[in-house]
């Protein structure tokens, strides 16, 4: 076999698989890339042009603005953004509160519990020498027929009024109505954020939990000494 035959064959074979097509295409695509860089390229006459009318077009717009306005315009931008941020993060916190709320507790609350919860967060008691003791107020009224009236503060000797914790409970004994510093809880309470003893007053609250009033305490010592 010649060199003219081996090199018939090796095409005929290049061409039954499709290579010599593929090289064509190829060399082809290849063309086309460098005529259309050269035309369209960063250094060709169409893109100097085309840069130019750009230029032009936004120099334009911009001078069509007044000075407010476009100061308008970053203004609206930021709040839009800012507001688009709020909304994410507080949806975000309110899921994790709600999830929280929603497992965990037993909708089940010993007073003495509630009360000692309140002490733990609110009271220094570590500070206290081994015969000192804090009092706290509790007020409990059950006078009514339907509804019990709780006031709590971790201060002593305060009238209803001024207690900063105050429960209403219905005749089963599920929170009803739940307040701090006078203020009832709501929907927009736990989006301003809530923590440590208020936190847990508020789940209560949101689950419906039942407060069992039992013998309490009014005064705590240092639980080192206890």
């Amino acid at each position: 076999m010649d060199m003219q035959q081996s090199m018939n064959k090796v095409f005929n074979l290049m061409v039954e698989e499709g290579k010599i097509e593929e090289i064509i295409r190829e060399q082809v695509e290849s063309t086309v890339k460098s005529v259309v860089k050269d035309t369209l390229g960063s250094w060709s006459n169409f893109s100097k042009h085309l840069e130019e009318e750009l230029k032009d077009q936004v120099k334009h717009n911009l001078n069509e603005f007044k000075l407010p306005d476009y100061n308008l315009i970053i203004k609206n931008t930021i709040e839009e953004h800012a507001e688009a941020i709020m909304h994410e993060q507080g949806v975000s916190k309110m899921k994790e509160a709600l999830d929280e709320m929603l497992v965990g507790d037993s909708t089940d609350i010993k007073l003495s519990e509630l009360l000692l919860e309140m002490v733990k967060d609110e009271m220094e008691l570590e500070e206290l020498s081994y015969d000192e003791c804090k009092e706290i107020t509790v007020h409990v009224d059950d006078s009514y027929s339907r509804l019990t009236f709780i006031y709590f503060d971790p201060e002593p000797d305060k009238r209803q009024y001024e207690c900063k914790y105050r429960l209403t409970l219905n005749a089963d004994g599920i929170v009803n109505t739940a307040e701090i510093g006078g203020h009832e809880f709501k929907n927009s309470v736990i989006m301003g954020g809530l923590h440590g003893f208020g936190r847990k007053l508020f789940k209560a609250y949101a689950r419906g939990a039942k407060i069992i009033i039992d013998t309490y305490e009014t005064e705590f010592g240092n639980p080192e000494y206890d």
